[in-house]
């Protein structure tokens, strides 16, 4: 599958068949391109059924068991079972269970979220940035939890975050908030 010819119209300078050819890589490959990164990796499944999430399980499991950055993984779904799942097939994984706004709709409370995330047995819990305040992530951090709130692409979030204790952000524009942390530390 090509991804890569939008980049060539998005940007006409760049010669022209340079991403052409360019696909999707895998996750193996990504893993691979990420050795000696020391940050966090997120891994998102995304399984509509039992039975895709048996096989989607199976296979991550068997290749980030293997990889060396395993430490550094924190596997996230939508789908709390996945999580469960994950769990026991490497026990040693970090999970996050994540969570977008329309859950707002079924519960009253977004400490809820909280709860739900820790009867899956996740380590952290990642809301949509319409569902963060500082009472849900008091209440995540009591439990032992951290938050990580997506998808972030204003600045003016870093403060937030700080001030209200977010563990870590997910972001489209992650030059952005780095030149941005930059400013804030001076």
């Amino acid at each position: 599958m090509d991804v890569g010819s939008w980049f060539n119209r998005r940007y006409p300078d760049l010669a022209r068949a340079e991403f052409s050819s360019e696909g999707v890589p895998t996750l193996e490959q990504t893993l691979h391109f990420l050795e000696g990164f020391n940050g966090l990796i997120y891994v998102e499944l995304k399984c509509k059924t039992d039975e895709d999430a048996c096989r989607l399980v199976e296979a991550v499991a068997g290749i980030i068991s293997a990889s060396p950055l395993l430490p550094q993984l924190i596997v996230q779904s939508f789908n709390l079972s996945t999580l469960r799942r994950m769990r026991q097939s490497i026990t040693a994984v970090k999970t996050s269970a994540l969570f977008a706004p329309k859950v707002k709709r079924l519960l009253k409370r977004k400490e809820a979220l909280v709860e739900l995330a820790g009867k899956a047995g996740a380590d952290c819990v990642s809301l949509h940035h319409l569902l963060v305040n500082s009472r849900a992530v008091r209440r995540a951090s009591s439990e032992g939890m951290p938050i990580t709130v997506w998808t972030v692409d204003r600045r003016r979030w870093l403060q937030r975050a700080r001030r209200i204790g977010v563990f870590a952000l997910i972001t489209n524009t992650p030059a952005s908030l780095i030149a941005a942390r930059s400013d804030m530390k001076r």
